[in-house]
């Protein structure tokens, strides 16, 4: 996956990783 610029302008270290973390549960968990 490619993070986006964006995304880590909003978002630094421990942050970044753990929203990172949400989004791919969320993906790991959708049917």
């Amino acid at each position: 996956m490619k993070m986006d610029a964006k995304l880590e302008n909003e978002y630094s270290g421990d942050e970044i990783w753990s929203h990172f973390a949400e989004t791919a549960k969320k993906e790991v968990d959708s049917p």
